[in-house]
């Protein structure tokens, strides 16, 4: 291999397109695993650590952690008062929660990161291991697209474009967050294990039993059968061997997937017995970052054929094709249909007549139709049902069903259908140009 060689390998190895769904997915962990943090383990002692009469004061802090050092802290600019850390923390969560929906994720990912540095500056001794990797993976996350993809973000775009031409598919993205983001996960085992080499304990195979004998600590005491010294010479030695796998074999295609196995078997086996908050999550969620893109497509489409083989085919649903605001409304609802149980079919287009039974093309221009086992449904029942089979909608449910949600959605839905080419437009080409416009009802583009 030549120079030249290794500097295209390392180009495609960093910049070459990726898929999102990988970094979406570890969004979406990382924020409920804020959402844990702050709800789960700060609220009940939340004025302890952070009130104006903390255990800690900010000016002992200052005096004896930061001192000279730089240090970048939003809650130390706060003004005083006591409600000034307590809306810190309610916008903190609310943050949290956009970013795991990821709502404007550009900008709530990097605030996440810097309201999460100032939690943790401002009682450093409150954190763990697991909270500085939060941390660092945060920071990683906020140069990332980690938007494009199973969010809301991604929704609101792909109401700028025909999902008929467009299909449903994010773009690819530069694979260089994703790769720093791995390389930190590898670095933190390497150096774990290379301190652990290091230390007589784990050489000797007694650093487990010390270990399960911290007992402000221990979640539950380790079974009796496995509580002897041949156990936990296996245990200390295995943690050290799955530990530099971590860090390096699990670079290869072939033994990946047996790395990414033993060591989520390593983090559930502590976190059953050992209480670290948020620890072990963070490396188990990190560990998505390693599934090839191509095998999380498998995966779901393995769930979806096991929701067809349980629940029947998806129900067809037709659609105006014409009408922007009904291509618009059909592209949302597929996003949703994670499980695919709809199938959206548009009733203006020839190809697709065979396929439509007893249908009442007259109606269909009044009405989007679908398809059940007592016929067609239409209208506002139709959309019940739609959310019935979308668990996304599935909050919705109750309203839908509320004394007088028939007839209010009846009238509102048949206001709408008439309208609907006077709100956004009609295209009768196939294709409709959202960037460019629609014209209104009457004519084509």
């Amino acid at each position: 291999m030549t120079s030249r060689d290794l500097l295209r390998h390392l180009d495609r190895f960093f910049f070459a397109p990726y898929s999102p769904y990988p970094l979406s997915i570890f969004r979406i962990l990382i924020g409920l695993l804020m959402l844990d943090t702050v709800v789960l383990h700060l609220l009940d002692d939340f004025f302890l650590y952070y009130g104006a009469n903390a255990i800690l004061p900010l000016s002992s802090v200052a005096l004896n952690w930061w001192r000279f050092d730089v240090i970048l802290d939003v809650m130390a600019l706060l003004p005083g008062g006591p409600y000034a850390a307590v809306n810190f923390f309610i916008f903190f969560c609310v943050i949290a929660f956009f970013v795991t929906v990821g709502l404007f994720t550009a900008y709530t990912v990097p605030i996440a990161f810097l309201m999460l540095l100032s939690i943790q500056r401002q009682c450093p001794f409150n954190i763990n291991g697991g909270d500085a990797m939060m941390l660092l993976a945060l920071f990683l996350l906020s140069f990332s697209r980690s938007g494009d993809a199973l969010s809301f973000d991604n929704l609101l775009k792909s109401l700028r474009e025909d999902w008929r031409q467009v299909g449903f598919s994010p773009q690819p993205s530069p694979a260089w967050p994703l790769r720093m983001l791995q390389m930190q996960f590898c670095l933190a085992y390497l150096d774990t294990f290379l301190w652990k080499f290091t230390g007589a304990k784990w050489l000797d195979g007694s650093a487990v039993y010390w270990a399960t004998r911290m007992h402000e600590f221990i979640r539950f005491p380790l079974p009796y059968f496995l509580d002897n010294p041949i156990s936990m010479r296996v245990f200390s030695w295995a943690a050290m061997a799955i530990e530099f796998s971590m860090a390096t074999l699990i670079w290869f295609r072939e033994t990946r997937y047996v790395v990414l196995l033993a060591g989520l078997c390593l983090h559930l086996g502590i976190d059953l017995f050992i209480n670290l908050p948020v620890f072990e999550w963070v490396f188990i969620s990190m560990m998505v970052l390693f599934v090839y893109p191509r095998d999380l497509a498998k995966f779901a489409a393995w769930v979806r054929s096991k929701f067809t083989l349980w629940f029947g085919p998806p129900k067809m649903l037709t659609f105006d094709g014409h009408c922007l605001l009904c291509v618009r409304a059909t592209g949302v609802l597929h996003r949703l249909d994670v499980f695919r149980r709809v199938e959206f079919v548009d009733f203006t287009l020839e190809e697709n007549h065979k396929r439509l039974t007893n249908y009442d093309f007259a109606r269909a221009d009044t009405e989007m139709l679908l398809a059940t086992d007592r016929g067609w449904e239409g209208g506002f029942r139709a959309f019940r049902k739609i959310a019935a089979s979308l668990p996304f909608l599935w909050v919705l449910l109750p309203f839908l069903h509320l004394p007088g949600a028939t007839f209010i959605g009846d009238s509102l839905y048949k206001l709408i259908a008439r309208n609907r080419y006077l709100l956004l437009g009609r295209c009768d080409n196939g294709y409709c140009d959202v960037h460019s416009g629609a014209t209104r009802a009457g004519g084509p583009k």
